[in-house]
C-alpha cells in the first residue's frame, strides 16, 4: 500500500501548479476534481480528472465525487491529502468535511481562523493590534457610503469578493483605482444600485505601480518551522476583473517583508500554507500588508523556481511526521506568457532586471511542463499563450 494520494480541487493554472509539483516530486498522478477541464489540464498526462459540471456549486455532488475517489483508492493508499487552489474551494471543503467518508489531511489553517480573517476588515483590525502596517480602511455599506470621509486618490474592493462577484454590477471590477472622492461615490452608487448587500472597503491609494508589489508563499509546520519564498511583481494585470493579478515575478532581497509575514503567522496561531500580498509605497518606501490568503498563491510556482518546494515541506510534515524547512535562494523570473512578450510588456527599468542573465537562465511558466508534452496539449497551450500575449499588450497602462 502506498503512503498517500493527493486530491486537487479545481482545474485552473493554480491547480495545475499543484499537480505539476506532485508529479515532479513524487511521480504521482493527482486526482483532480472540478466542474470542467480548463486549459492547463487539456489532455494532460500528469493527473486523473474527475469532472462533474455541478462539482463547485452543489455540495451533494462535491461530497459524492470526493467520496468516490476515496472508495476507488482506499485499498491502495493509506492517507489522502486534499489541496485547493483558492478560498472558494477551501470554504466548500470546510463546510462539508463532516460528510466525507474518510479522514483527509489538510495543509491549511483551522476553519475558524479562515472564517474570521477571510473578512478583510477583521484581518486589518488584527494587524493594527499587533503593529503591522495596513492601509487606513473604511468599511462602507448601502446605508453609509455617502459619508465617505476620504479625499484624494483611493483604492476600493469588496470586503468579500467571492460574494461580490455573484452579483451583476455595472462596471464591476476586482479592485477600483479612484482618482478622487467623487469618482468613488459614482462607483459606489452603481454597486449599491444592484442587489449587492455586502460591504465595500475603501483605502487611501498606496503610491506605486509595477515593481512595488510583492507576494510571499510559505508553510508553517507543526513544530513551528517556517519555509518562505518572496517575489517582486514586475508586472501586474490591469484588466478590470483581473486587476492586481501577477503577470511577471522575480526574486527579491527585501527580507524585512519575510520577517513581517512570519510575525503575522505566529501572532495568528496559524499553521499550514499561506500567501501574502504586500506593497511598498513608492514615495515613502513603507511596506503595507494588503491581504492574507489561506493557501498557496496562484503564482506559487515561483517558489519552486526560487529553490523551495513547499508541497514537499507540507507532505514531510503531515504525511511522514518529519517537519523540515527549506530556504529560497535562487534568482528567477516567473511568467504567464512567453519570455519575449513578457520583456516587451515591462517598463524599461524593470525590463533591465528581468533580462539579467542569472534570471533568464531560470525563467519558468507553470503551465509549460516538459513532462506533460502531449502534442494536442502543447498546441492548445501555445495558442492560448499567443492569445493572452495579444490581450496583455492591448490592456490599459
Amino acid at each position: 500500500m502506498k503512503d498517500f494520494l493527493t486530491i486537487i480541487l479545481g482545474t485552473d493554472a493554480a491547480s495545475y501548479t499543484l499537480a505539476r509539483n506532485v508529479y515532479d516530486t513524487y511521480g504521482q498522478k493527482s486526482v483532480v476534481c472540478g466542474s470542467g477541464i480548463l486549459i492547463p489540464f487539456y489532455h494532460s498526462c500528469i493527473a486523473e480528472m474527475r469532472i462533474d459540471e455541478n462539482f463547485s456549486k452543489d455540495p451533494d455532488v462535491f461530497v459524492r465525487v470526493l467520496n468516490q475517489v476515496h472508495a476507488d483508492y482506499k485499498d491502495q493508499y493509506r492517507k489522502f491529502m486534499i489541496l485547493v487552489q483558492g478560498e472558494y474551494y477551501l470554504r466548500i471543503l470546510y463546510d462539508n468535511i463532516h460528510r466525507l467518508s474518510f479522514e483527509s489531511v489538510l495543509p491549511y489553517p483551522k476553519k475558524e481562523l479562515v472564517q474570521k480573517y477571510g473578512i478583510k476588515s477583521n484581518f486589518y483590525e488584527r494587524m493594527k493590534e499587533i503593529g503591522v502596517p495596513v492601509p487606513q480602511t473604511y468599511r462602507l455599506t448601502r446605508d453609509n457610503y455617502r459619508s465617505l470621509p476620504l479625499e484624494g486618490e483611493l483604492f476600493m474592493k469588496a470586503d468579500n469578493f467571492i460574494y461580490f462577484n455573484t452579483f451583476e454590477i455595472e462596471g464591476k471590477k476586482k479592485g477600483y483605482y479612484l482618482k478622487n472622492r467623487t469618482e468613488a461615490l459614482d462607483n459606489l452608487e452603481k454597486i449599491f444600485a444592484s442587489d449587492f448587500d455586502g460591504d465595500m472597503v475603501v483605502q487611501p491609494y498606496i503610491h506605486g505601480g509595477d515593481g512595488t508589489e510583492y507576494t510571499i508563499n510559505g508553510y508553517r509546520s507543526s513544530d513551528d518551522q517556517i519555509s518562505v519564498s518572496l517575489a517582486r511583481a514586475l508586472l501586474m494585470d490591469k484588466r478590470p476583473m483581473w486587476v492586481g493579478n501577477y503577470l511577471v515575478l522575480c526574486d527579491s532581497g527585501r527580507t524585512e517583508l519575510i520577517e513581517l509575514a512570519i510575525k503575522i503567522i505566529r501572532s495568528l496561531g496559524y499553521y499550514g500554507f499561506f500567501n501574502f500580498d504586500m506593497k511598498v509605497d513608492a514615495k515613502t518606501d513603507k511596506a503595507y500588508v494588503f491581504e492574507l490568503n489561506f493557501r498557496l498563491g496562484r503564482s506559487s510556482y515561483c517558489a519552486r523556481l526560487a529553490g523551495i518546494n513547499l508541497l514537499e515541506v507540507a507532505i514531510s510534515d503531515l504525511i511522514y511526521d518529519r517537519p523540515i524547512t527549506q530556504k529560497a535562494d535562487k534568482a528567477f523570473n516567473w511568467i504567464v506568457v512567453g519570455q519575449e512578450a513578457s520583456a516587451e510588456l515591462l517598463l524599461p527599468e524593470l525590463k533591465e532586471i528581468f533580462l539579467q542573465e542569472v534570471r533568464l537562465a531560470n525563467t519558468g511558466n507553470s503551465i509549460i511542463y516538459d513532462k506533460d508534452c502531449n502534442l494536442r496539449r502543447s498546441l492548445r497551450i501555445k495558442n492560448y499563450i499567443k492569445k493572452m500575449e495579444k490581450e496583455y499588450l492591448n490592456q490599459p497602462n
